[in-house]
């Protein structure tokens, strides 16, 4: 009777990040029916990709399975047969698996979206789902208190609003906007990390990095916001993705308080993306960084700020020039700072326009192992005949010569009858005999073995 393979990994609807040559190693890991011997793993293209298969080997006595697939970008039906002895015995699938992008998203409120009635009088700022499942977002329900351990692990398509975009962004506000743009400019699946935090500012994340103190209403130092969401994304989730291809990052209009210098500005985007970048395990973390604008004459003056991003883009190594705020429009921003939903088209453009084929391809990225087949070898049965004379030679070898030498000077000396050749002929037999008989022979070992 045919059993139910369980597995474990890869999670549905993941997208497992790929690196420079489109290529990812999916994770596959269950428990198959005891006593299975072989198992089948096949990936069948949905929306892109290309077919692959492998074989993996079960343990004989749990059925525990765990190995890779190594896939390029696209979405796939897992199916995996478990054999024994040549009979199927077991079945299973995962009906959705994407390799593609994973990107994380960082900053303020313009970033994270409405999320009180100061910022939701300008509009409907939920925002439109993505009309492409490939946009993926993980979600379920934010944990409160903040606890990493109960983050849902439950990736689904951003097609519906609301929908909350783990770990802490509601949603969709413009990231199925944006992500329907991606999925189409790319050609592979995006995934979203919400790691934004509406209120927050650098300075508040430097403070936290060095452990300096500081009071604020809702956001709290001693819970280590507002950079904990960002650790979190980052020790929960990307190690299940594989990987990241970066964060896309808009901060800056809060950090416009007390008169912060441009210098000032840049140092917080360094200590923040040194620390980010040390979390993650990457040096060579691609960061995106949005530049601010002077929306009107009148307006909050982030002339320093913008100075301090434009900077930090031209010194930082990895940093990277991200949307460029001076795209939107005055009526995209009602109060010179939050979005109108008039506005959220103009900003997910923004980004898209960024997060371009070719600048993706650009960013380091850790490259796939792709495991070589191994070259079969021919083994050897040495010959008995051969191997009997060449150890016959090894041991009798100096005195088979010395013999054979006697008897060619015996013969030359009784033809040529010449008598004292003949004794020194004689003398060389006598002697040769005796070297002869000294030889070492080959012994048997008689020594007992344990039984």
């Amino acid at each position: 009777m045919t059993q139910t393979i369980t597995i474990s990994r890869p999670l549905r609807h993941l997208v497992h990040q790929r690196d420079n040559a489109n290529r990812a190693a999916v994770p596959v890991v269950g428990v198959a029916p005891v006593g299975s011997d072989r198992l089948s793993v096949q990936l069948t293209p949905v929306k892109g990709g290309t077919a692959v298969a492998t074989t993996l080997t079960p343990d004989a006595t749990t059925g525990q399975f765990s190995g890779n697939i190594i896939a390029t970008g696209g979405s796939y039906a897992l199916s995996i047969t478990a054999y024994q002895n040549g009979s199927v015995v077991g079945t299973g699938q995962v009906s959705r698996v994407n390799v593609g992008e994973v990107l994380l998203n960082f900053g303020h409120s313009v970033a994270q979206g409405g999320i009180d009635a100061n910022v939701a009088k300008y509009g409907n700022t939920t925002g439109p789902p993505a009309t492409d499942d490939r946009v993926i977002v993980a979600t379920g329900v934010q944990p409160y208190p903040y606890d990493e351990s109960k983050l849902a692990l439950d990736f689904q398509p951003l097609t519906a609003a609301p929908m909350n975009i783990l770990p802490f962004n509601p949603g969709p506000y413009v990231y199925g906007l944006l992500g329907d743009k991606l999925v189409k400019q790319l050609g592979v699946p995006v995934l979203f990390l919400g790691c934004a935090f509406g209120g927050s500012n650098l300075d508040q994340c430097v403070k936290v990095i060095q452990g300096i103190p500081f009071d604020h209403s809702f956001i709290k130092y001693d819970q280590r916001f507002p950079i904990r969401q960002v650790e979190s994304a980052l020790s929960v989730y990307v190690p299940l993705t594989g990987g990241l291809r970066g964060i896309f990052m808009n901060h800056g209009a809060n950090d416009r308080i007390d008169g912060t210098t441009a210098d000032q500005f840049k140092e917080r985007v360094r200590i923040v993306v040194d620390h980010l970048r040390k979390k993650a395990g990457r040096p060579d973390l691609a960061v995106w960084v949005a530049v601010d604008n002077q929306p009107t004459p009148d307006a909050i003056d982030l002339v320093a700020i913008r100075a301090g991003q434009e900077a930090a883009i031209a010194s930082i190594p990895g940093v990277r020039r991200g949307l460029d705020l001076s795209k939107l429009f005055v009526s995209d921003r009602p109060d010179n700072v939050h979005l109108h939903e008039n506005g959220f088209n103009r900003y997910a453009q923004g980004w898209a326009d960024v997060l371009t084929p070719a600048a993706l391809a650009s960013c380091p990225m850790p490259a796939v192992v792709v495991p070589a087949d191994p070259t079969p070898t021919v083994p050897t049965t040495p010959n008995p005949t051969l191997t009997t004379l060449a150890t016959t030679l090894s041991q009798y070898g100096p005195a088979v010569a010395l013999v054979v030498g006697v008897c060619l000077l015996t013969y030359v000396a009784w033809q040529r009858r010449q008598s004292l050749l003949l004794v020194a002929g004689g003398v060389v037999a006598v002697a040769g005999a005796l070297v002869f008989t000294r030889t070492p022979r080959p012994t048997t070992d008689t020594t007992p073995t344990a039984a």
